[in-house]
């Protein structure tokens, strides 16, 4: 089921982890918004190439050089489409 997203939610975290955003966010001059949606898109993106290597990985021991270089250029293309 897809629902409508307002590009909003609400997170509760510990006061500790709070007061760290709001230092680190101040420390790099921008809101704490800004700095948050930094750390998860950096996340979302590391985790993502993450998934593209460990992908290649299983495949390189048991594919012959060509079918590497055609799981190379896909990756590639699925990267460049996120």
């Amino acid at each position: 089921m897809r629902h409508k997203l307002s590009g909003r939610f609400v997170l509760r975290l510990p006061q500790s982890l709070h007061g760290g955003l709001v230092k680190a966010a101040e420390k790099e001059g921008v809101s704490l918004n800004q700095y948050c949606v930094y750390l998860l898109s950096k996340y979302v993106s590391s985790a993502a190439l993450l998934s593209t290597f460990e992908k290649i990985d299983n495949n390189l021991a048991k594919t012959s050089p060509a079918k590497v270089q055609k799981i190379i250029k896909e990756a590639i293309q699925e990267a460049k489409l996120k």
